[in-house]
């Protein structure tokens, strides 16, 4: 990924109406949300996978837990090996290529009953979503480097994301099972996808 050099004495101080006019931008919009959703899509699914685990597979939920970990182990590593294969290749063919292959785990984790898989499908999708916040950060940047303060501050606000679908999936949930509740982050994945097609290539 290409390194953002920033000039802290030439950026302009961050206001209230400066960030409202970058929400007036379609694009900085974009990549508002793309971090609003990865942020509340991992919340969120970090928040149903012991529970899950434990109804689809009747794992004690001790050892459900463990799914989380080895979600946040990949994550880890995926943040490492995501930082040396965007040296190589853009960063909107990566996004595109990482978001399918997290839905068709996401989708795997949701029809499949064996532990194994499902924690399997849990690692592939932390490789996969780790770098979502890094490349929607840069892409902002980039996009109006000129704005460097009041961009960093705009998609800074978008962890206010971890905070908006948690309680949205547990009020589906509470109606129709924790299955039907990650129906949510599925469809924040494909938005996701969508959005990673859009990017400016760096």
């Amino acid at each position: 990924m290409a390194r953002l050099a920033v000039d802290e004495s030439r950026s302009e101080p961050v206001g209230l109406r400066g960030v409202r006019t970058l929400l007036s931008d379609g694009y900085m919009l974009m990549l508002l949300s793309v971090i609003v959703l990865s942020v509340g899509f991992e919340i969120g699914l970090m928040t149903a996978v012991p529970k899950y685990l434990s109804e689809r597979c009747g794992l004690s939920l001790d050892r459900a837990a463990m799914g989380c970990s080895l979600y946040y182990m990949a994550r880890t590593a995926g943040t490492f090996g995501g930082a040396v294969v965007l040296s190589r290749i853009s960063s909107r063919r990566f996004m595109v290529v990482s978001m399918a292959v997290a839905l068709v785990a996401l989708g795997l984790f949701m029809t499949v009953g064996n532990a194994t898989t499902l924690f399997a499908a849990l690692f592939v999708l932390g490789l996969c979503c780790a770098n979502v916040f890094a490349i929607a950060f840069s892409a902002a940047l980039r996009s109006a480097p000129e704005r460097s303060n009041e961009v960093s501050a705009l998609m800074i606000m978008g962890v206010a994301g971890g905070a908006l679908l948690p309680p949205l999936m547990g009020v589906v949930a509470d109606l129709s099972g924790q299955w039907a509740s990650l129906f949510i982050p599925m469809a924040a994945l494909l938005y996701m996808l969508v959005a990673s097609v859009k990017l400016k290539t760096n």
